[in-house]
């Protein structure tokens, strides 16, 4: 165990994080990274038959990389020169 005076390096120097770490990287929740493990997606290791599922940093960082060569990053200078959706409220004064 650590002890509160010692951190764990930064994720991208170690060999392995929990399921639940690689989601909080990730940006993802639990579900969603449980389901990458199941596809194939992220890789994992069990440290025994009842033991913690650990997922590789190999496989999270070429995810994390993939996905953001992937994507190019959001500008929101673009959304701002849109009209602003107009809507209709319609109240019906028959309902009973």
């Amino acid at each position: 165990m650590l002890s509160q005076n010692e951190r764990l390096p930064p994720w991208r120097e170690r060999a392995f994080v929990s399921l639940a770490e690689a989601a909080a990287i990730a940006g993802r929740s639990y579900t969603w990274a449980r389901n990458r493990t199941v596809d194939g997606t992220l890789e994992v290791r069990r440290l025994s038959m009842d033991g913690l599922t650990l997922v590789t940093v190999a496989s999270l960082a070429k995810l994390i990389d993939e996905a953001t060569r992937q994507r190019p990053p959001v500008s929101f200078a673009k959304h701002r020169s849109r009209r602003p959706s107009h809507l209709t409220l319609v109240v019906d004064n028959d309902w009973k």
